[in-house]
C-alpha cells in the first residue's frame, strides 16, 4: 500500500506540474472574464515596430514579448520589453521593464472585452527615483490576422511607455483558446487513467509494485524515447549556440543610453 501511494503521488506532481506551465500565461479578471495569452507566449519571434526618430537616418525599434523575454538582449540584460536606437553614428538601447515585475489587469473594467494589459515595471533608471515601465495594452481584435499587430508606441522617452498592440488573443477566452483545454482534458484523463488502472489492477488482480501500471511493457519504452529525444535536442540547441556566437562576435555590441 505505501508503493501504491507513493506511485499514486507522483502522478498528482507531475499532474500539478503540468498545470503550472499551462497556466502561466492565462488571467481571470475579478469579474471572472478570462484571458489565454498562451499562444502571444509561444510565438517563435519577438513583436516589434520601428518609428522614425525625426530624420538623419536616427531609427527607434520596440521590441517585446508576453510572459518571458525578448529574444534581442539590451545590455546583455534579459527583459521582456526594450528599445532600440539606430543611429549614423551607433547604437543604444534601453530595458523597458523585468519580467519579475509582470502585473495584469484589465484595459477597461467596466468593458472586459476590450482586452488585457500586462505591465513590466523595474526597467533602467529613468530619473534619480524612478525606473523605466512599459504597459502593453492588447486590445480584442477578431479581425487582425495572426498573433496579432505591433500598432504603436507612446510616451517614447519618459519613464512610463505604452505599446499598442491589437490581437484575437486579447479577446476574453473562446473556441480559439480551445487547444489549452483539450491540453487540460487530456492530462486529466491521463491522470484517471492511471490513478484508475493502478487501483484496480492492485486491489482485483492482487498486483503489487510497479505491475501495478497499466500497459508496463508500452511505458517501460517511454525512458528509452525521452533519453533520444533530450540527446536529439541537446544536439540542436549546441549547434544554434554555436551560431548565435558566430553572429555575435560579428556584429557591434549595444551600449546603454
Amino acid at each position: 500500500q505505501l508503493k501504491m501511494k507513493k506511485l499514486l503521488i507522483a502522478a498528482l506532481v507531475c499532474f500539478l506540474s503540468v498545470l503550472a506551465v499551462a497556466d502561466d500565461c492565462k488571467y481571470t479578471a475579478d469579474d471572472g472574464t478570462h484571458f489565454d495569452l498562451s499562444a502571444l507566449r509561444d510565438s517563435s519571434t519577438d513583436f516589434t515596430k520601428k518609428t522614425d526618430g525625426g530624420g538623419g537616418g536616427v531609427v527607434f525599434s520596440y521590441a517585446f514579448a508576453v510572459c518571458k523575454n525578448v529574444q534581442k538582449e539590451c545590455q546583455n540584460i534579459a527583459s521582456p520589453a526594450a528599445e532600440f536606437l539606430t543611429t549614423p553614428i551607433g547604437e543604444g538601447c534601453r530595458v523597458l521593464g523585468s519580467l519579475a515585475k509582470q502585473t495584469w489587469k484589465l484595459i477597461d473594467p467596466s468593458n472586459p472585452k476590450r482586452g488585457v494589459q500586462i505591465k513590466y515595471a523595474d526597467g533602467d533608471p529613468c530619473d534619480q527615483s524612478n525606473k523605466r515601465s512599459v504597459t502593453i495594452l492588447i486590445e480584442c481584435n477578431e479581425q487582425v490576422s495572426g498573433l496579432g499587430e505591433f500598432k504603436s508606441v507612446d510616451g517614447q522617452g519618459s519613464c512610463d511607455y505604452t505599446y499598442n498592440f491589437a490581437s484575437p488573443y486579447g479577446c476574453p477566452a473562446t473556441s480559439h483558446h480551445a487547444s489549452g483545454y483539450f491540453l487540460l482534458f487530456f492530462v486529466l484523463a491521463a491522470l484517471v487513467y492511471l490513478a484508475g488502472g493502478m487501483i484496480y489492477r492492485y486491489k482485483k488482480l492482487g498486483l503489487r509494485g510497479k505491475e501495478t501500471i497499466p500497459h508496463l511493457e508500452f511505458w517501460s519504452e517511454v525512458p528509452s524515447l525521452v533519453k533520444d529525444g533530450v540527446q536529439y535536442s541537446i544536439s540542436k540547441t549546441k549547434q544554434l549556440v554555436i551560431t548565435v556566437k558566430d553572429k555575435i562576435q560579428n556584429r557591434n555590441q549595444y551600449q546603454a543610453i
